[in-house]
Order: C-alpha cells, then sequence, then structure tokens
C-alpha cells in the first residue's frame, strides 16, 4: 500500500513484477506513469479499488488505473479481476493486460486513450466486454486475440478507429460490435464490417406509442 507516499508519480520498471502475494494495491493520486512490467506476473487482482473488495467483484470500480500512461505489460500476467480507466488514462501499452486470465471486463468509455496497441488483451480468456472511448482512433494488431470468452466491443467513437487486418486476428465468434447510433451506418460501410457480423447501437432513441 502505498497510498500514504505523496510523491510518488512513478511505479518504476518491474517494481512488483512476480509479487504473487500482493493481491491490492492502492496508489497515491499523484502518480502518473506505471512503467514497463511494473505488476507483470504478480498476484494483484484489484488497482484502487472500491473498499470493502471482493476477490469476484468483476463490476466497473472493481480496479480503477487513473495514471495518464499505463506502459507495455504493466500489469501482464497479473490476477487483475476487471479495470476501469480513468479520464486522465491518454496511454495503454503493448501487451499491458496479455495474459490477465481473470479480467472479465475493461471499462474505458470515459478515459482518454487513444491507441490500443498491439496484443494489449492478447490471451484474456476470461475477457467478456471492453468499453472503448471516444478518443480511440486506432488499434493495432492481435488485440483480443485468444479472448475466447469476449462477447462484445462499445466503441464510443463517431468515426471508425483504423484496424489493421489482424486487430481482431483469433478472436471468438459472434462478437456484438456496439457503436454509436449516429455512426451506425458509417461502421456498417467501413472495413469493421469484415470482424462483425452483428453492429448494434448503444444507445438508440426512444420513440413512444400516442
Amino acid at each position: 500500500e502505498l497510498q500514504y507516499f505523496t510523491n510518488i508519480s512513478i511505479v518504476n520498471d518491474y517494481a512488483f513484477r512476480k509479487t504473487t502475494n500482493l493481491t491490492i494495491g492502492i496508489l497515491p493520486p499523484s502518480v502518473t506513469d506505471i512503467y514497463v512490467g511494473a505488476f507483470q506476473n504478480s498476484g494483484i487482482q484489484a488497482l484502487n479499488p472500491r473498499l470493502p473488495y471482493h476477490p469476484v467483484d468483476y463490476t466497473k470500480g472493481a480496479s480503477n488505473v487513473t495514471a495518464s500512461n499505463v506502459s507495455r505489460y504493466a500489469f501482464a500476467g497479473s490476477n487483475l479481476t476487471s479495470v476501469t480507466f480513468g479520464s486522465n488514462t491518454t496511454t495503454v501499452g503493448a501487451s499491458a493486460f496479455e495474459g490477465c486470465l481473470y479480467i472479465r471486463n475493461v471499462y474505458g468509455e470515459d478515459s482518454g486513450w487513444i491507441s490500443v496497441q498491439n496484443n494489449t488483451f492478447k490471451n484474456c480468456s476470461m475477457l467478456k466486454s471492453i468499453y472503448l472511448p471516444s478518443t480511440v482512433t486506432m488499434l493495432l494488431s492481435n488485440v483480443v486475440d485468444g479472448c475466447s470468452a469476449l462477447e462484445a466491443i462499445y466503441c464510443y467513437a463517431t468515426t471508425p478507429p483504423s484496424v489493421t487486418t489482424s486487430t481482431f486476428a483469433h478472436m471468438a465468434s459472434n462478437v456484438t460490435l456496439y457503436v454509436p447510433y449516429e455512426s451506425l451506418s458509417v461502421y456498417k460501410n467501413s472495413n469493421w464490417r469484415n470482424y462483425f457480423s452483428n453492429i448494434l447501437p448503444i444507445d438508440a432513441p426512444q420513440t413512444y406509442a400516442c
């Protein structure tokens, strides 16, 4: 628990790597950067959680990442169960959550996340849903490779982010893509349609019968 070390701004490279007994991390608000492999292969289940934290809490707020920069392999192979990115988060590095076998949900719709790097969620075999913010402009390769339980991706960007031919490689079949209602036709006419047979609006306008 580092919450009282108020001058800390960085969790350095491999700071808590392989600390298998570490289950909950509480960082001070001053932390802006979580560097390479900081919690890689650790036992951490929750970062800055709502307390009291329960180990099977997969809901929004179970883990809160407020750092602006989450470097590559930062949490790879850890025991995180869910992740919520704060509004300050703009950078999430390659393989940042690769091999997190227990992660169920990733909430980033309220963040300033710009690009989804290579292998970000590769082999997260229990991951069910990903929420991407309106600021995302690109998704690189093998983002959800091996995510066999994935059911839905929510993308709040009104303009379809650029993707590569391998962005959704080995993605689970029948994953539903949810997009802004006003951009539904744009996504259906973009190359995203090559990877999703179901593209639905996040929030359709309400209609009422007189």
